[in-house]
């Protein structure tokens, strides 16, 4: 296979979510399993652990330990921006695949062959979230603005995975195929790098989704050259009780590849499931022993509680907040 996979990593939480995502490539990959794995460490930190050191030559990863992202450290989520764009210059595969560290395989992923017309492929984002369903929406004026900036002259629609809302074409970032010698990586970089330097970014300030938002903006440039990803890829595991269909019943068996987010820090995650995860599938077996993360978490999982609450809310009650991340000069005083 003329294909490189590559995520990103850094000492404390990232460590097991990146050794357990070289682990299943390595096992459940087929024609994939021994493709190049490369792991970026793009922002300067505390060491990795000499226990992940290890296991990375025991799996095969190549480490590079650059410090890429240094002009954009308060983003952590520009990391992956940085690594994609780094790989594409240092690389020779045809295909280049990032992984978000908190993603597993579970099959072989059939789909990143891309067929001649196409020159990336990923899958639509979940929510609507910072996205616009058109002209009437809310964000669609930020949107516009998007374009304009990123010169994209076209405006893609796609469907969300969970309720099928037509939206302006937003991807989820955690998984991308893409062809090296397109540079699309590399366009990305600019964009993003483009949309602060212009200070477009959401109204509230938050930056969080920007990795996305700067990806669509790029993407939006040659949508007819984008394949989607089904739901058998980037599935959206802690969601499952919200989907409908085969995309809600789907097995572990039946995945490619999972989006697991935080929630494999929680003991039992796996077996809180609705509907139900098949216990005698080899990939639950398989996985089962790898959780939970430590350290761990007692949240409560999507479809545990009532609308009463914010999952905001439930996120600082146990610990579990995420920063809103903002540009410096904009962060409050």
């Amino acid at each position: 296979m003329n294909h490189a996979f590559l995520f990103c990593l850094e000492a404390g939480y990232l460590e097991p979510q990146s050794l357990l995502l070289a682990h299943s490539i390595r096992r459940w990959g087929g024609r994939y399993a021994y493709c190049p794995l490369h792991a970026f460490k793009p922002r300067q930190g505390p060491p990795l652990a000499p226990t992940t050191l290890d296991a990375l030559r025991t799996l095969g990863v190549a480490l590079h330990e650059e410090p890429l992202n240094q002009e954009h450290r308060f983003y952590p989520f520009a990391n992956k921006i940085y690594a994609c764009a780094r790989a594409e210059e240092m690389l020779q595969e045809e295909f280049l695949v990032f992984c978000d560290s908190d993603t597993v395989f579970l099959g072989e992923p059939a789909a990143f062959d891309l067929n001649p017309a196409l020159d990336a492929t990923l899958q639509p984002v979940v929510l609507v979230g910072q996205g616009s369903t058109g002209p009437d929406h809310p964000h669609d004026g930020f949107w516009r603005r998007m374009y304009q900036l990123a010169g994209a002259k076209h405006a893609p629609y796609v469907n969300t995975m969970e309720r099928g809302i037509s939206i302006r074409g937003y991807w989820n970032a955690g998984l991308i195929a893409a062809r090296r010698e397109q540079k699309i990586f590399r366009q990305w970089f600019e964009i993003f790098q483009l949309l602060i330097k212009a200070g477009h970014i959401p109204p509230s300030g938050n930056i969080n989704n920007l990795d996305q938002l700067s990806l669509a903006a790029t993407l939006a440039r040659f949508p007819e050259r984008i394949g989607t990803l089904d739901y058998h890829y980037n599935y959206s595991l802690p969601r499952r009780s919200f989907f409908h269909g085969a995309m809600g019943t789907a097995d572990l068996d039946e995945l490619i590849h999972i989006h697991y987010h935080r929630w494999f820090n929680r003991p039992g995650f796996l077996e809180s499931l609705e509907p139900s995860l098949g216990r005698d599938t080899l990939q639950y077996q398989w996985l089962k022993p790898f959780l939970p993360f430590h350290p761990t978490i007692d949240e409560p999982l999507h479809g545990e509680i009532g609308s009463e609450i914010s999952r905001t809310e439930l996120r600082q009650r146990h610990g579990t907040s995420r920063p809103d991340y903002k540009l410096p000069e904009l962060k409050d005083s």
